[in-house]
């Protein structure tokens, strides 16, 4: 299956696969980890020290990085939207709405694209270059069975964990 740029899409099954996104994330000699006050922790991963703590303007959840952009992504779980990070400068670039309660996260770093999974079994398409949802597509279920997305560089493929039915 074919949806918007990514090249193809599967919901394969079966009881294992590919882990979702957790809580720290890396960007080259940075790595981030999101903490459930509403903020987030930038580490130098070269000396292991604590760089600083930002705001994060929402309590975070899921998250996943861009190395090549240099970016983090961290979902806002009740405020429908992303925040887009740079751990260089512990700055939130921008809030970028999506189509339902974010839980998981997902990063196509080639190609610059962000793959948001939701509560309501949509997936939101980012452009990582403009922080604009450009497409969305439903997965079939009944909302909330999906717990996990993750974006495989080697195949091009995005793969989904559904919690209700132990599949992926």
């Amino acid at each position: 299956m074919a949806y918007g740029n990514c090249e193809q899409m599967i919901a394969a099954t079966g009881p294992t696969g590919p882990a979702s996104g957790g809580g720290g994330i890396t960007v080259p000699g940075l790595g981030v980890v999101v903490n459930d006050n509403g903020t987030f922790t930038v580490i130098d991963t070269t000396t292991d020290e604590i760089v600083g703590n930002f705001p994060l303007g929402a309590v975070g959840g899921a998250s996943a990085s861009n190395p090549i952009a240099g970016l983090a992504y961290i979902t806002l779980p009740g405020e429908d939207a992303i925040a887009v990070v740079n751990p260089a400068t512990g700055q939130v670039i921008a809030a970028v709405p999506v189509d339902g309660d974010p839980t998981d996260i997902a990063v196509d770093a080639r190609n610059n694209l962000v793959y948001v999974l939701n509560s309501n079994n949509t997936v939101s398409f980012v452009d990582g270059a403009s922080n604009q949802v450009f497409n969305s597509f439903s997965l079939p279920g009944p909302a909330g069975s999906y717990t996990g997305v993750v974006f495989d560089p080697s195949n091009g493929l995005l793969y989904f964990s559904n919690g209700e039915l132990d599949e992926v």
